[in-house]
């Protein structure tokens, strides 16, 4: 690898760990990396049942600053309870920086059209306000967004007592369309409902790819579409 890119990569890392947010949440506990000064990220749900990522294994990803620079290859998981991007650097977890426009993994890092894109800055809700960060699927005159939610739980098993813990996970999806953000199912009547009709090219597009909308790729492939028609 040049110098010169290897000395960009460097810097990249490190404006990406200065901008850590100074306010510490309930699931870190304090810890600084000496070069990066980046906030150390210690995992706190040991005595939850399940996880609190969206995926227990680190993932090849691409950080899109907000200044335009890029990280074109990290390892990060994603904390789905939490809402944070957790970076793996010298074999250390550390919270990724909030000043980052994208974060884009991809699952399969041998297939760069395989890909999860997840952003910020869309007001939906109070809950999902514009810090959040959220899978979107599909962006354009149509936006199709996927909120992944992990709740606490308490339960009980038969014959003990006791209570236990574990994380729920939900998956809510919207609509952006028109400057209005609506909640939707993916199901087949839902998707003729929204998508059949906006435009003959649409409809000849679903027909010849077979689309039922039962499926999240189903929508996702038509609104990409429709997005890019003139």
């Amino acid at each position: 690898m040049p110098v010169k890119k290897i000395i960009l990569n460097t810097c990249l890392l490190v404006i990406v760990f200065s901008f850590q947010a100074k306010a510490q949440s309930t699931d870190t506990r304090p810890g600084t990396d000496r070069v990066s000064g980046g906030l150390l990220y210690i995992y706190q749900y040991t005595e939850i049942q399940g996880t609190a990522f969206l995926n227990d294994q680190w993932q090849t990803a691409r950080i899109i600053l907000e200044n335009g620079g890029e990280v074109k290859s990290a390892q990060l998981k994603f904390d789905a309870y939490s809402n944070k991007f957790i970076f793996l650097r010298n074999d250390s977890s550390f919270e990724l920086s909030s000043k980052i426009k994208a974060v884009i993994f991809y699952p399969d890092k041998n297939d760069t059209t395989n890909k999860m894109i997840f952003k910020q800055n869309f007001a939906i809700n109070g809950q999902i306000n514009v810090n959040k960060y959220i899978q979107v699927l599909a962006e354009g005159k149509i936006s199709l967004l996927k909120v992944y939610v992990k709740d606490i739980e308490e339960y009980t098993e038969y014959g003990n007592a006791n209570k236990f813990k574990r994380f729920n996970d939900r998956e809510q999806y919207f609509i952006y369309e028109n400057g209005q953000y609506n909640s939707v199912n993916i199901s087949k009547k839902n998707f003729e409902k929204l998508l059949k009709g906006k435009s003959a090219e649409l409809d000849n597009f679903i027909k010849q790819k077979d689309l039922s909308g039962k499926e999240e790729k189903d929508w996702a492939d038509a609104i990409n579409y429709y997005n890019s028609l003139n």
